[in-house]
């Protein structure tokens, strides 16, 4: 039996929670070599993998969630099949409006009483409109490059029967990433994809003799829908090992932590955002609840932590759990570490 010191530890992560690329997620699997085949008639792929690997390799959990149907004929004859979907490394549309109050411009104004930025000041009783004319836009500064995913247009009685949404790196080339002849007015939200610091509608019909006016243009930037790194991944530590693990997430766990433990990883990135759920995989053989801590610290290792995750027994050195953080806990034995989960 492997002996515990009463312990707090600490996990370092050095990154930034405004960056946008998460390093530690695990690379997708590789199976038996082959040629995703067409879809049907009326079907459109979405998502296909050559599975250009080893014969005979596995999906890993880390990235795949997988699954075998049985089906049985009237006879009793019975046959079978694995399927999978990726689940890790995908994003997520967000909720915040990145265009709001950002710095807002116009191709023209109806009057001084219109001005552009009244579309983009999060009110729906103030409102951009532009000169009776076509083309016209409504310009906005995201401040940095995002991966639109949605466009949201109140638009008032004077609406745009045709537009294109546009994003650009540059505010000079743009690329259109959704365009319509048949605008119909009123609240429309469009979802679409495309990158850039700029974004933009772009009229070129009228629905009505005025111009085109907005009450309000709302964006929502993709984000990461998890970032999840592995434990036995770090790039420095102090008095652990790492093992063999009988977790099917991982290879190996870390493990044999003790008082003067702490883990580093680098290069740990939160996309748009660590919204406050963090999840630990562990085991602990030690019985009791409340018996030890584990901190995440950012960048320093006398930084405030910002979270604390308490620790109780799970029955087992392999035998693992997934929980998510208390904030007052100190103190106590201690348990063997597979991954963590931000969101």
């Amino acid at each position: 039996m492997r002996a515990r010191s009463v312990l707090s530890a600490l996990v370092l992560l050095a990154g930034c929670l405004l960056a946008v690329a998460v390093t530690a997620v695990a690379t997708s699997p590789q199976a038996r070599a082959g040629t995703a085949p067409p879809p049907p008639s009326g079907w459109t792929t979405v998502f296909s993998d050559n599975f250009a690997g080893a014969a005979g390799s596995a999906p890993n959990p880390q990235n795949w969630f997988y699954d075998i149907v049985t089906a049985t004929d009237t006879t009793g004859a019975s046959g079978s099949t694995s399927f999978s979907w990726t689940v890790g490394g995908s994003s997520m549309c967000g909720t915040a409006n990145v265009a709001l109050d950002q710095p807002t411009t116009a191709s023209s104004v109806q009057s001084t009483s219109f001005p552009a930025a009244d579309a983009t000041d999060g009110s729906t009783s103030t409102r951009w409109s532009s000169a009776f004319s076509d083309p016209q836009w409504l310009e906005v500064d995201l401040v940095q490059t995002m991966t639109v995913c949605q466009v949201t247009l109140d638009w008032e009685a004077a609406y745009a029967t045709a537009f294109q949404i546009q994003t650009s790196n540059d505010d000079s080339s743009w690329t259109t990433i959704y365009s319509t002849t048949t605008g119909t007015g009123g609240d429309q939200t469009l979802s679409l994809s495309g990158a850039g610091r700029y974004i933009r509608m772009y009229g070129t019909a009228r629905a009505t003799q005025y111009g085109y006016s907005l009450w309000e243009f709302q964006g929502f930037a993709s984000r990461p829908s998890a970032a999840i790194v592995t434990a036995a991944n770090y790039a420095s530590s102090n008095s652990v090992q790492t093992e063999a693990t009988a977790d099917p997430c991982c290879t190996d766990d870390v493990g044999y932590i003790n008082s003067s433990s702490w883990l580093e990883y680098t290069g740990v990135n939160f996309g748009s955002g660590l919204t406050g759920q963090l999840e630990v995989r562990m085991a602990s053989d030690v019985s009791g609840t409340d018996i030890g801590t584990i901190q995440f610290r950012l960048r320093s290792l006398t930084a405030t932590p910002f979270a604390t995750v308490e620790v109780s027994g799970t029955g087992g050195w392999q035998t693992w759990v997934d929980t998510t953080p208390f904030t007052t806990s100190t103190g106590g034995n201690f348990v063997n570490v597979n991954y963590f989960r931000f969101t």
